[in-house]
């Protein structure tokens, strides 16, 4: 901003007063003022002010100046309350939600309340555009990558918060995946949180699936997806302590330093193949008999890996604790993210061209910046660009959670 208008001082439109004055605007006769203003918002460059003429400013109260010396509208704070509060009221709606079928079992369809809900941003005026721009910009951090971050991190903790509330059990641990869009900083609004993980002090002896429900209640889903395949994986402490140390008793059978030194071989490494990468992990399988001891390794394998090298937003663990799972053979060979192998990787292209459009967005029009947090929000209901939900989570199952690991499971039953 280059200034803000208090008063008027033209043949016709009375004398112009400035406050946060850039560049030492000042009349055409050389006179500088810079009093306080009522708070009439010029925008631009003065290049584009100098066209109106005299004093490079020409406005009305209530009106603003643009970068092309067009006069605009000040957005009322009522309409800009309208969107904020808009944006908060549709927090829970995505274009897939699980409804009961008759078997009792949850299946995956497609909400219309998704679709219904974008359409509220058909047939808006220019200023409505304006406001809808400027607080989804507002709430999300958009185009802040690092604000838009610092979102999502807040609305994690809030829920967290909530969820301890609710259930009384105090959080112990709360992280996710680095690698990901959230961790390396370059999400968008309404992105994927992989590989969140929440530990809470119960003495639970299975995932605690209705607090992970729960805590997916109080996400707003337009800052980050908390849902389907990507709600976070829940659990007691003492649940994942006990699996810790059951896989340091099943290591002694078959450690050796020839493996040991493979396994933190394996850490560093930066490839493509999973088994290679997570040859402890499948190792540890081995020895077990059934999915369920299989998928309490790998749900433990996260934890640790998360704890080790992810992005901790949260860790109330008692040092005693801590230092227990430290010195644990998963905490150490566990390596299923490969956090540490890919952390210098490559930005891949589509991160690459986030940060293109957040840099390019402030020299966008606003018939493109609406476009633009339009699109954003469509990508954070689930609707696809052909109007087409994604039909390959149509069919997924959450009755059996074990489901959810049958991809990783795989790997351990060679």
């Amino acid at each position: 901003m280059l200034g803000v208008i208090e008063k008027l001082n033209h043949p016709r439109y009375g004398q112009v007063k400035f406050t946060s004055v850039e560049n030492n605007l000042s009349k055409s006769d050389g006179n500088k003022d810079k009093s306080i203003s009522q708070g009439v918002k010029i925008t631009g460059t003065l290049a584009g002010l100098a066209v109106l003429g005299y004093a490079g400013v020409k406005a009305i109260k209530g009106k603003g100046v643009s970068s092309k010396g067009i006069i605009e509208e000040t957005i009322p704070q009522d309409l800009l309350a309208k969107f904020r509060n808009w944006l908060i009221d549709i927090k829970d709606i995505k274009a897939m939600q699980f409804v009961e079928n008759s078997s009792g079992k949850s299946e995956c369809v497609s909400n219309p309340e998704a679709a219904k809900c974008l359409s509220k941003l058909d047939n808006l005026t220019p200023l409505e555009k304006r406001a809808f721009v400027q607080e989804y910009c507002n709430f999300t951090g958009f185009p802040n990558l690092d604000k838009i971050t610092d979102n999502i991190n807040k609305e994690i903790t809030g829920a967290v918060k909530k969820l301890e509330t609710y259930t009384k059990m105090k959080p112990l641990f709360v992280g996710y995946e680095r690698n990901s869009s959230v961790g390396r900083a370059l999400a968008f609004p309404g992105s994927d949180c992989d590989g969140l993980i929440l530990v809470f002090d119960s003495k639970e002896k299975q995932p605690l699936f209705n607090e992970m429900l729960m805590f997916g209640d109080n996400i707003n889903q337009r800052l980050v997806n908390i849902s389907g395949m990507h709600y976070p994986d829940v659990f007691g402490f003492d649940y994942l302590k006990q699996v810790i140390l059951k896989v340091d008793k099943l290591f002694a059978n078959i450690a050796n330093d020839e493996k040991i030194a493979q396994y933190e071989k394996n850490l560093s490494y930066d490839g493509k193949s999973f088994v290679k990468a997570a040859q402890f992990n499948i190792d540890i399988a081995k020895l077990l008999d059934n999915y369920k001891d299989k998928n309490e390794v790998c749900w433990a394998g996260f934890f640790v890996e998360n704890l080790r090298s992810g992005k901790v937003i949260l860790n109330n663990i008692p040092k005693s604790d801590l230092d227990v799972i430290k010195n644990s053979a998963l905490y150490k060979y566990s390596n299923m993210y490969r956090q540490e192998g890919l952390k210098d990787s490559k930005i891949k292209p589509k991160l690459e061209s986030r940060i293109k459009l957040c840099n390019e967005f402030s020299k966008m029009n606003d018939e493109e910046k609406f476009g633009v947090c339009k699109g954003l929000l469509k990508s954070s209901l689930g609707i696809q660009d052909n109007n087409v939900v994604n039909s390959s989570f149509e069919e997924f199952d959450m009755g059996d959670i074990i489901e959810m690991y049958k991809k990783i499971s795989s790997f351990f039953n060679e």
